[in-house]
C-alpha cells in the first residue's frame, strides 16, 4: 500500500509538472505560524497535502476513457485517504454513526427513485387500460 501510495503521489507530482506549473507540491499555509512558531513560515499540515493533491489530480488530462478512469481513480483513493485521517482520534461510535447516516441517506434516495419508476409504470398501465378499454376482465 505504501509504494502504491508512492507511485501515486510521484504520478500526481508530474501531472502537476506537466500543466505548467512551478512547484511540483504547491505551497501551503504562507503567513501562517509554522512549527517554530515564526510568523510566515509555511505549514504543511498532511491533510492540506493531500486535498492539494486531490486537487492536482482533478486537474489531470481527461481526454479519452483511459483518462478519465485514471483520474477518477486516483480522486476516489485520495479521497479516501483524507477522509481515513479526518476521522483519526474519533471514537468508531462517531465515525459508524456518520456512515450509517451516510447509508441511510443513500438508501433513501434509492427508495424514492424507485417509487417514483414505480409509480411512473402504473401511470403508464393505467392509461394504457384507459385507452383500450381493458379493465381486467
Amino acid at each position: 500500500m505504501l509504494s502504491s501510495n508512492a507511485s501515486l503521489t510521484a504520478s500526481i507530482q508530474t501531472a502537476i509538472a506537466d500543466d505548467g506549473s512551478e512547484d511540483i507540491v504547491p505551497p501551503l499555509a504562507t503567513g501562517n505560524k509554522g512549527p517554530s512558531g515564526r510568523e510566515g513560515e509555511q505549514t504543511r499540515e498532511l491533510i492540506t497535502l493531500k486535498e492539494q493533491e486531490l486537487e492536482a489530480a482533478k486537474r489531470m488530462p481527461g481526454t479519452t476513457k483511459a483518462e478519465i478512469t485514471v483520474r477518477n481513480q486516483r480522486c476516489e483513493a485520495i479521497q479516501k485517504e483524507i477522509d481515513v485521517m479526518n476521522n483519526l482520534g474519533k471514537s468508531y461510535s462517531e465515525f459508524a454513526d456518520r456512515e450509517e447516516k451516510k447509508a441511510d441517506k443513500i438508501q433513501k434516495e434509492k427508495l424514492e427513485k424507485l417509487q417514483a419508476a414505480n409509480d411512473q409504470q402504473i401511470d403508464l398501465i393505467n392509461r394504457n387500460h384507459l385507452a383500450t378499454g381493458d379493465f381486467g376482465r
